[in-house]
């Protein structure tokens, strides 16, 4: 019998699955991440990424009111969101922490 997977693991995976578009199954990855460790900043993001992707919005905006209080640093939040613009930009634009 495998262990389960660390927290770090299913975060990597995750962001693997985000990188090839597979977002389903990265958004798993993430929820399984926040089930772990409520307050996970990166997860948060993440999730936010895949929702405004989608076009979910209000989604998005829920996901970024639980993320601020979570970010060890307020400063990459903001880039974050600058870097996004609310729409489709890259992944790798997005990812800042």
């Amino acid at each position: 019998m495998t262990a389960d997977p660390t927290l770090a693991e299913r975060l990597n995976a995750g962001i693997a699955l985000h990188l090839r578009g597979e977002l389903q199954e990265a958004e798993g990855h993430y929820l399984a991440v926040l089930a772990l460790e409520p307050t996970h900043a990166e997860a948060h993001k993440l999730l936010a990424v895949i929702a405004l992707d989608r076009g979910e919005l209000e989604r998005a905006a829920a996901l970024v009111s639980r993320l601020l209080p979570c970010s060890r640093s307020p400063a990459s939040t903001c880039i974050f969101w600058g870097a996004s613009g609310f729409g489709k930009a890259t992944f790798r634009m997005r990812v800042v922490a």
